[in-house]
């Protein structure tokens, strides 16, 4: 497998994508999502300019702006702090951003996020309701800052400000995100509110640019920034080490053949830890939006398989659900098993014993299966000779099913970034081993194309 990289040129395609060269060939734009979380010394251009400085620029907007909020001294039309913070966005606008916020979260943080990104008005009335306009903090992220979606909650939300705070300065509840900052501006937000957006990043890779700023703001600059610094460390890793040894190329690898070979169809993601309920949920736009093509590099229809569907929950609330699946039913689906070594709540040491060992157990399970002997030598055991020729066969278990694990120390917002950067990395790469463009997504836009047209139909 390793041959087969060295045979695309792997090492050429991704100092192409690290580069800035235009690697999206179909929207002719470089792909540089890296450059949000690089802190080295050396210039990143695109278009003869130096990118750095406008990631050092926003960095510190974000920084600023996450510790006034926290600290209460960004104050709202009415003189009050903010209390709550609303983000509105969708895919990876919004997705990104709360899969970090929700995974490090404490109940005393001085500012309470939440996340919108359904038009169904159901979130927004409860929260409408529950709210105090004059403590509250709107965050509309859209790259162009005409995403249906986002600007129809935004329309709603700024009615409210405006309805609850009459004759108040509703821009001070207000902070957009965006490449086009007239349009924004237009819409109400002050233009010292806005923070910018570019062309080289795609939305599903925008949660380490100022898309990630209400996670800043609920969580503090420093865990923001740690978790760009632990992506960092991944992304000098995929850059240096040898195929052999370099963990996302082994990890893509992994799924091509397992793709291509073995015929496999979904893969499963479970991380044993809570705190991570939403990577799953991240990693489906990540990979499916990405890698679910079906003409290649050069426009011609492709005759395999490339994306798999992406799915997974928490530990153990998988082994009461699908995991019956994975082990005895027909289709072999790869599991990702993701855990870690030390116990962040020491006041309950025996729930994290027993979470590790389930997660062990079931790699076990899946490697190794339990063969017919075994079944009949355990139920001769539990005296249960009379019941064995009629269950026999619906205890077998097949083994010879692929997982892997990735066991990190502890869950840290470091240890998440080099996480999410390693599957960002195994996507590019099963892009490349399939000749796809992993960063283009044209069948977003049918089904928004058809949605207005029904609309304008109706109206």
């Amino acid at each position: 497998m390793v041959e087969l990289a060295k045979e695309i040129e792997l090492d050429r395609q991704i100092e192409e994508m690290m580069s800035g060269a235009p690697v999206n060939h179909t929207e002719k734009r470089p792909v540089l999502h890296t450059a949000l979380r690089y802190f080295g010394e050396e210039a990143l251009k695109v278009q003869d300019t130096d990118i750095r400085k406008l990631v050092h620029k926003s960095r510190a907007r974000i920084k600023e702006i996450s510790s006034d909020i926290r600290t209460g001294k960004w104050k709202g039309s009415t003189g009050q702090p903010i209390k709550d913070v609303v983000h509105l966005g969708i895919g990876g606008s919004s997705l990104g951003p709360k899969t970090l916020y929700e995974a490090f979260r404490q109940n005393d943080e001085p500012v309470r996020i939440h996340f919108i990104s359904n038009i169904d008005a159901g979130e927004i009335d409860r929260l409408t309701q529950k709210f105090d306009a004059g403590t509250t903090l709107i965050v509309v992220v859209s790259k162009t800052f005409t995403t249906v979606e986002t600007l129809l909650n935004a329309r709603i939300f700024k009615k409210w400000l405006d309805d609850r705070l009459p004759g108040q300065d509703a821009g001070k509840h207000l902070i957009g995100v965006s490449a086009n900052r007239q349009k924004a501006m237009e819409f109400g937000v002050p233009e010292e509110n806005i923070l910018d957006m570019w062309d080289w990043v795609g939305g599903r890779f925008s949660v380490w640019s100022a898309v990630g700023i209400s996670a800043a703001i609920g969580l503090g600059y420093d865990a923001f920034e740690d978790f760009l610094k632990g992506a960092f460390a991944m992304d000098r890793h995929f850059i240096e080490a040898d195929f052999s040894g370099n963990i996302p190329v082994m990890s893509a690898l992994l799924t091509w053949w397992n793709v291509e070979m073995n015929g496999t169809g979904a893969e499963a993601v479970i991380p044993y830890s809570e705190k991570l309920k939403f990577f799953p949920a991240m990693l489906q736009q990540l990979v499916m939006e990405s890698n679910g093509k079906s003409v290649d590099k050069q426009g011609k229809p492709v005759n395999y398989a490339t994306s798999p569907v992406i799915f997974g929950v928490p530990g153990t609330d998988a082994q009461h659900s699908f995991m019956q699946l994975i082990h005895q039913g027909t289709n072999i689906i790869p599991v990702d098993f993701i855990g870690f070594k030390e116990n962040v709540y020491p006041d309950y040491p025996e729930s994290h014993e027993l979470l590790n060992a389930n997660m062990h157990a079931q790699r076990k399970a899946l490697a190794f299966g339990k063969t017919a002997d075994k079944v009949h030598l355990d139920m001769k055991i539990a005296g249960q000779e009379e019941d064995i020729e009629r269950l026999l066969a619906y205890k077998i278990f097949p083994g010879n099913r692929p997982s892997n694990l990735y066991l990190l120390d502890r869950p840290t917002p470091y240890t998440l970034g080099m996480l999410w950067a390693l599957y960002e990395h195994k996507t590019f790469v099963t892009g490349a081993l399939w000749n796809i463009n992993s960063f283009d997504q044209f069948g977003v836009e049918l089904g928004k194309e058809l949605a207005k047209k029904g609309l304008l139909k109706n109206t």
